[in-house]
């Protein structure tokens, strides 16, 4: 219990230290990255201090002058932080600073034995290079001038490190021990400051994806790195749209016509994702979703239509006693389909086939809160649901076909209008299991 409160008194610690330089704009990331520096200052200048002092005691006025002034240096750079707030200025500050203290210490103190190898605080100073700048110009321009200046220093070796009095051997490994735990420190640090962004931003981009494409064809895609077209004999498809929602948009502020239609659309997400139905798209004011793709299975017919007429008793419910009343019709087909992936940067999941365009029609040709079904859905759905005959009706560019209105789940499945009981799920079951023999899915090398 005492380690976890230690663990909360510094995270919390870290956390106010790092937001010194934040402004009320600034990003996450950005202050992310104004804490990483803020932090290592602080650290730099406590190491500093104390090794300032432990030179000035064994008299090596020029070490313990060098670490004091880069003290001052970082103290100041703080101090302006805090004052204009600015990180391109803190950072330059910051790595500039470093780059020319760690060649006077590199000097003071001997080169690369006397200074027990000082040079390699560049190793850390280029991971944050790499870190907090984004072109990758300035990133590259700081790697070469840190090897150009590690090979020049190399070269100047003779003359830096002549006359130099060694250190004792327990300051030696006092240094070498300080240097190696703070370079290794804000190394792992880095690295993994750089794998959690990266981390970070790949579950932003897959949760992004899984928003646009169903959940089988992201794993499709990370696992083999596409998603091959696919046919199924038998999917169903649904099609709504708000009637007269064209008088809306003159009707309402486009705020207001907006929220309206944000909230409705994200109510029928939510149905649909209970039962089983992927939503493609939506269009305008119209919805499109399908049962049986890309996961095929038998209980799509039924899925799909309980899933519009919880729709229906949505709308109801939410407009009872309005003044203002959004409405939908619906059309519903069973078919063959054709679905697959469309486009390279702004891609999305569609169905084709003829049964779509069917289903199109189906929702053209239905009325106000009613559920408009072709011949093969109702066949399918028979035992289940009530119909209304339509007869032949015209639809455009193709000849007149049979529709029906699907009015209620049958008497018996019933507990009260559109709402299943115990007895329809029983049947349920047994359809899934029973009404088709076989979904062959055929993969569309492309």
């Amino acid at each position: 219990m005492w380690f976890k409160k230690i663990i909360f008194k510094f995270n919390h610690l870290t956390s106010w230290a790092g937001s010194l330089g934040n402004s009320p704009g600034d990003s996450e990331e950005l202050k992310s990255h104004k804490a990483i520096i803020v932090i290592s200052h602080m650290v730099a200048i406590l190491n500093l201090v104390y090794f300032s002092k432990e030179y000035y005691e064994i008299a090596r006025f020029n070490a313990a002058l060098c670490l004091l002034i880069f003290a001052i240096y970082l103290l100041l750079d703080l101090i302006l932080l805090r004052i204009h707030r600015n990180f391109k200025i803190f950072r330059a500050a910051a790595f500039i600073g470093m780059y020319i203290y760690i060649i006077a210490y590199h000097s003071v103190m001997g080169g690369y034995i006397g200074s027990t190898g000082y040079i390699f605080y560049g190793i850390p100073m280029l991971s944050g290079v790499q870190i907090l700048y984004k072109k990758n110009s300035t990133k590259n321009a700081w790697f070469l001038t840190y090897i150009f200046t590690a090979i020049i220093l190399f070269l100047l070796e003779p003359i830096i490190s002549e006359g130099m009095v060694p250190l004792s051997d327990a300051f030696i490994r006092l240094t070498f021990l300080n240097n190696f735990i703070l370079i290794s420190g804000l190394v792992v640090l880095s690295i993994n400051y750089f794998v959690r962004i990266i981390l970070a931003q790949k579950l932003k981009s897959d949760v992004l994806i899984r928003n646009i494409l169903p959940e089988s064809v992201v794993n499709e895609l990370n696992i083999v790195g596409k998603s091959d077209p696919i046919m199924v004999p038998s999917a169903t498809a649904i099609f709504m749209d708000f009637v007269n929602f064209t008088s809306f948009t003159e009707e309402m502020a486009p705020q207001e016509l907006v929220s309206t239609l944000n909230e409705h659309f994200t109510h029928f997400d939510q149905i649909f994702r209970d039962h089983k139905v992927e939503k493609l798209k939506t269009i305008g004011d119209g919805y499109m979703a399908v049962g049986g793709l890309p996961e095929t299975n038998n209980s799509h017919p039924l899925d799909v239509v309980l899933a519009g007429m919880k729709v229906l008793l949505y709308i109801e419910n939410r407009y009872k006693n309005k003044d203002i009343v959004w409405n939908v019709r619906i059309g519903i087909h069973t078919g063959s389909m054709i679905a697959g992936i469309i486009g390279k940067t702004k891609f999305s999941y569609d169905v084709w086939g003829s049964g779509v365009n069917l289903c199109a029609r189906l929702e053209a040709a239905s009325r106000p809160g009613f559920i408009n079904v072709s011949q093969a859905f109702k066949d399918l759905t028979i035992d289940f649901f009530e119909f209304e005959p339509r007869g032949l009706v015209e639809i455009k560019n193709s000849k007149p076909i049979e529709m029906y209105f699907l009015t209620d789940i049958k008497e018996h499945l019933r507990s009260e209008h559109f709402v299943p009981n115990s007895r329809f799920y029983e049947l349920y079951d047994q359809f899934t299991v029973i009404k088709f023999d076989e979904h062959k899915i055929e993969t569309m090398n492309t």
